[in-house]
């Protein structure tokens, strides 16, 4: 009975916390931090790109809320992350709900700390929700150095907690070209707001004007006309790795497909994978994509 009494109170301090941050924050670039390495750490005979998407759920693991654990298992939770990507041999990895230094979330620097124990020098991170001592949203990690870096914070779209994306330029291994990597993650409470927040990324996207990989956790299956993975593909003539059922599942609790890599018609999917390993509320998704013949 605690149990569902705690719960409660926590469910009803986040929608009071996530109206009051949205009040706060508007549709704009959003504060982010960058570190780059001057060279890429990856082997000079590299032509392909590993990437990875994964919600690491502010570092709570599979439990319930971060609020509920301390400093230590905070990081014990994020060693065991870092363990996984290491063993994806990523290049680059796309993380969603990562905090900077949080009262909630054990009050250190999640990026960091995941980056330093994957050797990925090259870390940005964007706030798409900062104040009361809370501050997280998305982040790359990279081998590749990172360059032309944004955070953007979509329109706010309360009760829901703000939510956006940043994105940095990387050049393909052994290329001249350049590629756009975005960090995503869409509303998971309503369509409507999802498709005007694609409407955003795909306006910041088109003034770039490069080959993108689209890597986050889209709050959506896919599924139905409306959908915003629907409007993202066509308007950017994007492609998704085709396939369905169990294997492509990404959030357990309602077994369905929420994590996607998209990529444009330069790029190829030479492997694709969701991965089993229980490290958040949502499993990781591994792409091996290839670029062809210029």
């Amino acid at each position: 009975m605690k149990i569902v009494r705690w719960s409660a109170v926590l469910t009803t301090a986040f929608a009071i916390l996530a109206f009051t941050l949205s009040m706060f924050t508007v549709g704009s670039p959003g504060s982010l931090r960058l570190s780059s390495a001057s060279a890429s750490t990856l082997p000079v005979s590299a032509t392909t790109l590993r990437v990875v998407s994964l919600n690491i759920a502010h570092g709570r693991a599979d439990g319930f809320s971060q609020l509920l654990l301390d400093k230590q298992q905070i990081k014990h939770n994020l060693t065991a992350v870092s363990q996984l990507l290491n063993q994806t041999k990523a290049n680059i990895v796309a993380l969603q709900e990562i905090d900077s230094p949080s009262i909630w979330s054990g009050d250190f620097d999640h990026a960091d700390y995941i980056g330093q124990k994957t050797n990925m020098p090259n870390r940005l991170t964007g706030h798409h929700v900062e104040g009361f001592g809370v501050a997280y949203g998305t982040a790359l990690l990279s081998q590749l150095p990172l360059s032309n870096p944004v955070s953007y914070r979509f329109e706010p779209s309360p009760p829901t907690f703000s939510k956006g994306f940043v994105v940095a330029s990387i050049q393909w291994p052994g290329q001249t070209l350049m590629v756009d990597v975005v960090s995503l993650h869409l509303d998971f409470s309503r369509s409507t707001v999802r498709q005007a927040q694609i409407q955003e990324l795909v306006t910041l996207l088109q003034q770039r004007n490069n080959p993108v990989v689209v890597l986050g956790d889209f709050n959506t299956d896919g599924s139905g006309d409306n959908s915003c993975l629907k409007t993202l593909q066509h308007a950017l003539k994007l492609k998704a790795y085709a396939g369905n059922g169990k294997k492509f599942e990404t959030f357990p609790l309602t077994e369905k497909r929420l994590d996607w890599i998209l990529i444009s018609p330069q790029m190829s999917f030479a492997n694709y994978h969701t991965l089993p390993d229980v490290v958040s509320d949502h499993l990781a998704v591994v792409a091996e994509l290839t670029l062809n013949s210029l």
